[in-house]
């Protein structure tokens, strides 16, 4: 997974850019829709961590291992890889501690006569957690919780805590990118507008639910749990009450058809990402053996004999008509009835930059090319980037590489390819 992590922090920064272009225009929506938007955005991600199989007959994979192993191993410092998975152990421990706080306080609160509801004196606000079995923990300060009990139901009846927490969890894989970070608060804040619009598409008056949201801000004395559904949260309080005050808001969940184009959007990843290695040909693996010694011997050249000289008279030609200049042919896709070039020479081998090896970075660079009918790599383009110089070390080794050209129906054509050139340290 950490080789597909730069090209799935690339991806994904243009499907959550897009996201955040979405619901800016649709500003005026209901806040479930705009829910649904960053919802949908977001766990996007997941199908650019996943290693989409190809065919066999369409897979090319490119394995170059470094020769520099005692330097890598004695380079100080600390690689890439190292760091994000420290990143990665940090968030999770960090859900894993607000996880075990909530079930301490679960098990500590009183019970009531309804087995979901529980009172406790450690919260200062109204919340929910659970999957299978949501719970919703009630400050003790009050007796009268009827409007925040239909609150928590709705969160409990949209499987907010769920949704939320997949979401952190993706967000402590993704730590280092500020999108996510962005994304995982405004498809929180988004869920809690969504909420107070069921809340009052339900009939409790819009003064009377802002006067509860103020009373319970109140009665914050500290930060809530970060991983359980809080009813107030200070942040954006203002927000949230204006737009409960704001009667032009429209507070209707997302139609069948807008759930149904969401659900269309994201599922089209899948087929997308099986796409991008379509075009990928052939597989070898390239190891650290001892360059081949060739050697070159003279062809003797052929005895001096007898030389017979014949005289004739010059003839004019005939003139030739002017051959018409072929048409070019345009590139075909690897597929049902055509041939998929094959690598015959893949020399020189791609470098390992210092850099690159400095900070332990591996991974595949995706090459999209054009091989020709002489078998001659063009028009190359790098579709996923490793950077610190492999990239370009990668394109500068294709395009010195030879193939077999393709073939469609038994004619030689150029073929779109894609090689996939994989970097590791040993």
């Amino acid at each position: 997974m950490i080789a597909l992590l730069p090209s799935a922090a690339l991806r994904g920064t243009a499907i959550l850019a897009l996201a955040w272009l979405a619901t800016g225009l649709l500003r005026r929506a209901s806040a479930d829709v705009r829910h649904r938007i960053w919802t949908a955005a977001i766990f996007s991600l997941v199908l650019f961590l996943i290693p989409w199989s190809v065919p066999e007959a369409a897979q090319m994979t490119v394995i170059y291992t470094s020769s520099a192993t005692a330097a890598v191993v004695a380079t100080p410092g600390v690689s890439w890889s190292s760091l994000w998975m420290l990143g990665v152990a940090c968030g999770v421990l960090h859900l894993a501690i607000r996880l075990g706080s909530l079930a301490w306080i679960t098990a500590r609160a009183r019970r009531t006569e309804d087995a979901q509801v529980r009172v406790s004196d450690a919260i200062s606000t109204p919340m929910t957690w659970g999957v299978f079995g949501p719970v919703i923990l009630l400050p003790a300060y009050s007796n009268d919780w009827s409007v925040a009990l239909q609150h928590e139901r709705a969160h409990i009846a949209r499987a907010d805590w769920f949704l939320q927490s997949c979401a952190m969890l993706l967000r402590a894989v993704f730590w280092f990118h500020p999108l996510v970070w962005l994304a995982v608060a405004r498809m929180r804040a988004e869920a809690e507008h969504a909420v107070d619009d069921a809340v009052l598409a339900a009939g409790v008056p819009a003064t009377s639910y802002a006067e509860q949201l103020l009373d319970v801000a109140r009665h914050l004395n500290c930060a809530s749990n970060s991983l359980a559904v809080p009813m107030v949260r200070r942040p954006k309080l203002s927000t949230r009450v204006v737009s409960i005050l704001d009667a032009s808001r429209r507070r209707s969940r997302a139609s069948a058809w807008t759930r149904a184009a969401i659900a269309v959007f994201t599922l089209a990843r899948i087929p997308a990402m099986a796409a991008l290695r379509a075009g990928v040909v052939d597989s070898f693996v390239f190891q650290n053996k001892p360059a081949i010694a060739w050697t070159y011997a003279p062809t003797p050249a052929p005895k001096a004999g007898p030389m017979l000289i014949a005289q004739t008279t010059p003839q004019p030609r005939p003139q030739a008509e002017p051959i018409p200049a072929p048409k070019p042919v345009e590139p075909v896709k690897i597929g049902p009835g055509v041939t998929a070039p094959r690598v015959i020479s893949h020399a020189p081998e791609p470098a390992y930059t210092e850099e690159a090896r400095d900070a332990g970075l591996q991974g595949e660079v995706w090459i999209r090319c054009v091989v020709n009918e002489e078998g001659v790599p063009t028009q190359l383009v790098v579709t996923q980037a490793l950077g610190l110089g492999l990239d370009e070390q990668a394109m500068l080794a294709v395009s010195q590489w030879r193939f077999t050209p393709g073939m469609k129906e038994g004619v030689v054509v150029p073929v779109i390819a894609t090689i996939a050139v994989q970097f590791h340290l040993q």
